[in-house]
């Protein structure tokens, strides 16, 4: 009801200029949009304080209120329909609070959006998350459900993304245009939709980062995530790595590390360091600094409360990033294929292995070994049971005993047992590709009867035969001087 000493006219400038002084004081300032709008608005004084107090008693703070002094003029029947509105779908005040402008909307616009997004599969919740999109105008809405929907990103990932809603869809069109001129693809924009709310200044500063790190362009596009970081976040992960003594093209090799959050980097790094792990160790496991570190506290005592050695957990410190549940089972697994507990003890690396992938090498594996030797050469079952079959087939031929086949001999292929032998052959035995037929014979018999003799000398690298060929030479003349 107006009073009626007042007319429906328009405030002065003067009178305006009064009442803001009154509300706000003397050295508050509003925006010039603010300013015509209250001036136009056709409230009188009475009905601008009356807003104000209902905008105070609403939370807002009168900072707040004087950003959105316009808020004053606006008809009290659609700031309390739109707040309804709003309350309704379980907007929390203090989002009202932030989004204001929502209130001076044209409620027709936000119903209308509203039963866009509900249709589209938006929750109350979800859209009470997001209310700014309320804001927007409802062609701007589905245009950019088209544009992000033509992209090929799922429903569901634009659900997980309302905002992008909200964008304008020219700036959208835009960002996309920009990332596939850079050399992505629609369906690599569309697995990593966070680039479409990164500015392009800084995709351009992250990619010359990478390049400049050693990246190829091909390698940092197969990891767009990345481009979608903080410029501050790789730069920190990266000058962490490069600290600890990672060379970079171990960083390299693990580029998405550089994207992850750096207290996480360097939480683990204080974790493992503490538990004893060595900066060696470390950079071998480097995968083990993404990992959310309570995993990593959890794992820890896990395994020690299963009876593993705290040193050898530091051995095996993969283990720390597997998830607890598939360790169990794995440990289960094995005591049910009779592997005594304490051999798991020893040999955790098994714990990694699937439990389905230990019963069927087992199983494969018990048509050629006995129960017993699996049981004391656990190890057999983490590996491939036709490479170990075959190979143990070749080692027998060459006349090594079974007994003398460990998991160490068996876990290596045909294939490197033959370059060995061929290295022994060439730097032990000086052969010579110009050998008549009867001495490379002579020559292949040497071989085949020397490691029959010492097999466990079978696991030496090629390099290591090489090293030490002075020392084998003298043995091979000791041992077969009559051939």
């Amino acid at each position: 009801m107006r009073n009626r000493t007042e007319t429906h006219r328009w405030l002065t400038v003067e009178e305006l200029n009064e009442l803001l002084v009154e509300l706000f004081g003397p050295q508050v300032r509003i925006s010039n949009f603010s300013y015509m709008f209250l001036l136009t608005s056709r409230k009188n004084k009475t009905e601008i304080k009356r807003t104000l107090k209902f905008l105070l008693k609403m939370g807002f703070p009168k900072e707040r209120i004087v950003r959105f002094a316009y808020l004053l003029g606006t008809d009290d029947r659609i700031l309390e329909k739109n707040l309804n509105l709003l309350l309704e779908l379980g907007v929390p005040k203090k989002s009202i609070v932030t989004y204001a402008f929502l209130l001076s909307r044209n409620p027709d616009t936000i119903e209308k959006n509203i039963q866009f997004l509900w249709d589209l599969g938006f929750s109350n919740r979800a859209i009470a998350s997001n209310p700014q999109l309320l804001g927007r105008s409802p062609e701007t809405l589905r245009r950019n459900f088209e544009i992000l929907q033509g992209l090929g990103i799922p429903k569901k990932s634009i659900l997980s993304s309302p905002f992008l809603l909200g964008r304008n869809p020219r700036s959208l069109k835009k960002k996309i245009d920009f990332l596939l001129g850079l050399g992505l693809s629609k369906k690599d924009i569309a697995s990593c939709v966070q680039l479409l709310w990164r500015d392009t200044e800084t995709i351009q500063k992250n990619l010359d980062l990478l390049i400049n790190l050693g990246l190829s362009k091909q390698k940092i596009l197969s990891n767009p995530q990345l481009l979608g970081r903080n410029p501050k976040t790789i730069e920190r992960n990266l000058n962490l790595l490069l600290a600890l003594g990672i060379p970079k093209e171990k960083i390299v090799s693990q580029i998405r590390l550089l994207g992850k959050n750096p207290e996480t980097v360097e939480k683990n790094l204080k974790l493992l360091l503490d538990f004893g792990l060595s900066k060696q160790s470390i950079i071998t496991n480097i995968q083990l600094l993404t990992i959310n570190p309570k995993t990593i506290e959890r794992n820890f005592k896990f395994l020690l409360e299963l009876g593993i050695r705290k040193e050898r957990i530091m051995s095996h410190p993969i283990l720390l990033g597997h998830s607890i549940e598939s360790i169990r089972k794995s440990f289960s697994t094995l005591l049910s294929l009779g592997i005594p507990e304490e051999k798991v003890l020893v040999y955790v690396d098994l714990l990694r292995c699937n439990p389905k992938q230990l019963k069927r090498n087992y199983m494969i594996l018990r048509t050629i070994f006995s129960k017993e030797y699996l049981r004391n050469n656990p190890l057999l079952l983490s590996r491939s049971p036709t490479n170990v079959i075959s190979t143990y087939q070749y080692l027998s031929s060459l006349g090594i005993t079974p007994e003398k086949l460990g998991p160490i001999l068996l876990s290596m292929t045909v294939g490197r047992y033959r370059k060995k032998m061929s290295t022994f052959m060439r730097h032990v035995l000086d052969y010579d590709e110009n050998e008549t037929r009867e001495k490379r014979e002579i020559l292949a018999k040497i071989t085949r009867k020397y490691f029959a003799s010492h097999p466990y000398q079978m696991a030496y690298s090629s390099e290591r035969i090489i090293k030490k060929r002075e020392i084998l030479k003298r043995r091979v003349a000791k041992e077969f001087h009559s051939l």
